[in-house]
């Protein structure tokens, strides 16, 4: 049993990391059969956000279980000993069922990207060299900030990492305008907006190694371009109505009619619909505590991007408060396969306000609740 137990923290050494293996190029292995999905998400078992503790989360897809991604058990997942406290949400990214970061290793002093794979356990350095500072994900391949130094007159500068060979593209950054940042890729295209926003602001668009769109693309989605306006219902507040186009200055159709909240995935638009104001459901809290009520009355609902086949996807008796937006694989995206993430809350009957998250199958509507 001292043996066995020796064995287990050596392996799962919080202060080390985990069982870490440095790799100059080795491959990264990738378990085969994950579908890449237009937005960029490849498949797994988990969705993952920041505990409450500055550590990283793991969300069950299949089963709701909320848990540390950290594997070591005597980890209290608080301090800087644990691998993934306080890494931030632009500093980590998943592809399936491995989890890539940015750390400094602290023996060392050099940042480093490295790969976790949830199943075996195992951490391991993937690449150094650079100042690394960001890293999104994208398919197979990673998207990321560097620096050629550090203080004044370092420049930043952006690569691909391809996580099944190891090989880097660089991204030629050259032609985004100063004073731009990245927003978020999908469909092909990296989608950057500008540091300070205004009402005239233009969104610049290039394709994935840096060559020019053309500007404010913002509205490309699932292959046609998308646009809303507000509009007065007839018994109640301003709606959405979604409009798409088959080309950017084309003639516009409407798509849906008086819509809450959407997102796109994987060819779908996921929406709400507002309940008319007599049929509201009952009182709930904001985040602020503020009473106000449920006017969409807890239904999620489908249809193909092109506004056919719409259907209820399922229905809660919680509250609705986020649904995952147009931009959310920037960082780490509500996204997993066949699962898409949904905030909701309630309140206790101790008035405490409950925050929790759904997380449902796209394509049946089953759901878990996860306890954030």
């Amino acid at each position: 049993i001292i043996i066995a137990l020796t064995f287990v923290i050596s392996a799962y050494s919080c202060g080390s990391g985990g069982a870490v293996e440095t790799a100059e190029t080795e491959e990264t292995s990738v378990s085969d059969g994950y579908k890449p999905y237009d937005i960029g998400v490849i498949g797994g078992d988990y969705i993952f956000g920041e505990g409450s503790g500055a550590a990283i989360m793991k969300y069950n897809v299949h089963n709701g279980e909320a848990t540390f991604l950290c594997p070591d058990p005597f980890c209290a997942h608080d301090s800087e000993n644990c691998q993934f406290y306080r890494v931030q949400s632009d500093r980590y990214a998943a592809v399936g069922n491995l989890i890539y970061y940015i750390r400094t290793d602290h023996t060392t002093g050099k940042i480093a990207l490295y790969s976790f794979d949830i199943d075996a356990a195992k951490t391991k350095a993937v690449y150094s060299g650079e100042y690394l500072m960001n890293v999104y994900s994208y398919g197979y391949s990673l998207f990321i900030r560097a620096s050629d130094g550090i203080g004044y007159g370092a420049e930043d500068y952006y690569f691909w990492y391809d996580t099944k060979t190891g090989k880097t593209e660089r991204y030629d950054a050259g032609s985004v305008p100063e004073g731009y940042t990245l927003l978020y890729i999908r469909d092909g295209r990296v989608i950057w907006r500008p540091l300070v926003q205004g009402e005239e602001s233009v969104y610049y668009v290039t394709d994935l190694i840096g060559n020019k769109y053309f500007e404010q693309d913002l509205n490309y989605k699932c292959g046609k371009y998308y646009s809303f306006d507000y509009e007065q219902g007839e018994t109640g507040p301003r709606y959405y109505t979604l409009y798409v186009s088959d080309t950017k200055d084309g003639e516009k159709r409407v798509v849906l009619k008086d819509a809450g909240a959407w997102t796109f995935y994987n060819d779908k638009i996921f929406f709400t619909k507002p309940l008319p104001p007599d049929e509201y459901a009952g009182i709930k809290l904001d985040a602020y505590g503020v009473p106000s009520k449920d006017r969409e009355g807890g239904n999620v609902y489908v249809m193909n991007s092109d506004g056919t086949e719409q259907r209820l996807l399922f229905h809660t008796d919680k509250y609705i408060s986020g649904v995952p937006g147009v931009s959310s694989n920037r960082f780490h995206p509500l996204f997993c396969g066949n699962y898409i993430g949904m905030d909701v809350y309630s309140v206790a009957e101790n008035g405490e306000y409950v925050d929790e998250m759904i997380i449902a199958d796209i394509t049946t509507g089953n759901f878990v609740y996860v306890q954030k």
